[in-house]
């Protein structure tokens, strides 16, 4: 489960991503795009050198990290966060988990407003 909170006065996005019975989780990622396709990160939410394992229970990958517009890549670097909001809010973003079995994404979930 991700979860993303704006904080627009304050020009970031604090977020946490909790994975649960999943192996070698490697990295994930923040995706700009539809389902089905290949599409561009625009923002790394997870890198591990060495991959972890989350067996049943519940793991916090990330927690309270503060997004700002620095941070963007691909399509979104050198823009506002409130584009990349608007984004998220049309439905054109997803969550992306890496694994060591599935370095393309083991898992993927589209954000919802």
């Amino acid at each position: 489960m991700a979860e993303f909170q704006p904080f627009a006065k304050q020009l970031k996005i604090q977020y946490s991503l909790n994975v649960t019975d999943i192996e070698q989780v490697s990295s994930a990622h923040l995706h700009l795009g539809t389902e089905g396709q290949e599409n561009p990160v625009v923002l790394n939410l997870f890198t591990s050198e060495t991959p972890l394992d989350f067996r049943r229970e519940t793991g916090m990958l990330e927690e309270g990290r503060n997004i700002t517009a620095s941070d963007l890549q691909g399509p979104l670097a050198r823009k506002e966060l409130s584009d990349s909001t608007t984004t998220a809010i049309n439905g054109q973003m997803y969550v992306d988990v890496h694994t060591e079995n599935h370095p393309e994404g083991e898992i993927r979930g589209r954000l919802i407003a």
